[in-house]
């Protein structure tokens, strides 16, 4: 029996899809040597995606946040399926996959599983008033290059999330940077640190964006460890 064949069998991974996801799998294991579906710690299909010292270390409810129409659901896809479609409908309430990000610690890959919960951009600031954020441990706060008004909503949301949520770490992200060539000072935001430029269309920016969000929820993870 084929690869292609036993992967047919088995049920999909979270956060993949039967449109199509399962042939990319397929083409992933069959490509890298010595993974294999095993399970470890309970959690499926680790190993085929990051080998057999990968362990699920640490899960995160992170939160994408920003106004509507800023990409937030295009970067959730391109982070879960590493795909981009220019035609997703506007979503009511909220939407849920997740994402697995790989961190090389102590001489071993650990990974870091986001919930990635992607919300309506109509709830505004109210959404810290709602559900969706009990238990909230991060957040990507996103804005539209092309629209300076949801740069200014972004910083709100930001603000208002490091008060709800004082010492959590987040990201604020400006999407559609393949359409300009932005920088901070055309923002006024040469003094925020905490901001990236990327692009859902091309992936430009993501795969780091993840990786020093997951790196920022280890560490204090290790701060607040007795």
């Amino acid at each position: 029996m084929s690869q292609t064949e036993d992967i047919a069998e088995l049920p999909p991974p979270i956060g993949v899809s039967d449109l199509g996801d399962r042939d990319l799998i397929a083409n992933r294991l069959g490509a890298v040597h010595g993974f294999a579906w095993l399970m470890i710690q309970g959690n499926r299909y680790v190993t085929l995606l990051f080998g057999v010292n990968a362990t699920v270390m640490l899960k995160a409810k992170v939160m994408l946040l920003g106004d509507m129409g800023v990409g937030k659901t295009s970067i959730m896809y391109r982070l879960v399926y590493d795909r981009f479609s220019g035609d997703y409908r506007t979503m009511f309430g909220v939407e849920i996959l997740t994402h697995d990000v790989a961190l090389n610690i102590d001489n071993g890959r650990k990974i870091m599983r986001f919930a990635l919960w992607d919300t309506d951009g109509d709830f505004s600031t109210q959404i810290f008033d709602s559900v969706y954020l009990v238990g909230a441990m991060s957040a990507i706060i996103v804005s539209d290059a092309t629209r300076p008004q949801t740069i200014t909503r972004m910083i709100e949301l930001a603000t208002a999330f490091d008060t709800k949520f004082p010492g959590k770490p987040f990201k604020a992200v400006i999407n559609k940077a393949d359409l300009l060539q932005p920088n901070r000072q055309m923002y006024g935001l040469a003094d925020l640190q905490n901001v990236s430029f990327v692009s859902a269309k091309t992936g430009w920016g993501l795969a780091e964006t993840a990786t020093d969000l997951a790196g920022q929820l280890y560490r204090k993870s290790l701060s607040s460890t007795p």
